[in-house]
């Protein structure tokens, strides 16, 4: 990683990442109702923390306590990445059918965490500023996700994997929490009305 965090601290930023896949089980649970109202509140909540820990100085005291270890440098006065992930979860459960937006939150949790942990581990080949080791962790680990949503074709699955797996790689101004489920639920949903 660029920004110097420790294969350590990845780790623990990523389980952090990996743990928002309870959102998608909550959807599967109890349905898209029930989850979105409250998706909403909480992704509000850590957005305006977020925002005043910047501008407020015992909230940034409380902040930087606690998360200075697994926070990159330009999170300090940005959204972080718990924030973009709920804003990523929360427009593909707000968008798309519910099955897809499932789909494409467990590749966000799933496969993101995955291609944190191998790139900074044995990322040794780079591309764009990432790891060729890491975007094949990406890829392998969606297609074990995609393994347990056959209400969805397999070619498009694969297509959204692979679709996600590019996005991930390539340098973007876009947060990669929001444009991996995005892309992930348009390649979906586009697939769909083709086939």
């Amino acid at each position: 990683m660029p920004d110097g965090i420790s294969l350590k601290n990845e780790i623990q930023r990523k389980l952090i990442h990996f743990a928002s896949g309870i959102i998608p089980i909550l959807v599967l649970f109890y349905g898209r109702e029930l989850i979105l109202p409250i998706l909403s509140v909480i992704t509000i909540l850590f957005v305006l923390v977020d925002f005043f820990k910047s501008k407020i100085y015992w909230l940034k005291n409380i902040y930087t306590y606690f998360f200075k270890t697994i926070i990159r440098e330009n999170e300090f006065d940005n959204l972080t990445g718990a924030s973009w992930v709920l804003i990523g979860n929360l427009i593909v459960l707000l968008i798309f059918p519910e099955n897809i937006a499932i789909f494409s939150m467990f590749i966000l949790s799933i496969s993101d965490s995955f291609a944190a942990i191998i790139g900074k581990y044995s990322g040794q080949t780079k591309l764009m500023n990432k790891s060729l080791q890491g975007s094949i962790a990406f890829f392998i680990s969606g297609l074990l996700v995609s393994i347990f949503f056959s209400s969805i074709a397999l070619s498009i699955r694969v297509f959204a994997v692979i679709s996600a797996s590019v996005i991930e790689l390539i340098p973007s101004r876009i947060n990669d929490n929001i444009s991996i489920p995005i892309t992930t639920a348009l390649c979906c949903t586009i697939g769909d009305l083709i086939i």
